[in-house]
């Protein structure tokens, strides 16, 4: 699995929401996909991810 264009270590049954746990990603205004599909933050802890998965994860700055 890819995670950012790195190879991160793929475990069964992972979830979105125990990946980024695993991240330690506490914000909650992430932007998430996998596979250039966005996954909302209410399907973070159902999304299971797969071997050949690949996540990108998006961390808005907002400012003026």
């Amino acid at each position: 699995m890819k995670v950012n264009g790195k190879i991160f270590a793929w475990e069964e049954g992972l979830t979105v929401q125990e990946l980024l746990k695993k991240l330690d990603y506490s914000h909650t205004g992430l932007i998430l996909s996998v596979n250039d599909m966005v996954i909302s933050s209410g399907d973070y802890a159902s999304h299971i991810l797969e071997k050949e998965d690949d996540v990108k994860i998006v961390h808005p700055i907002v400012g003026g």
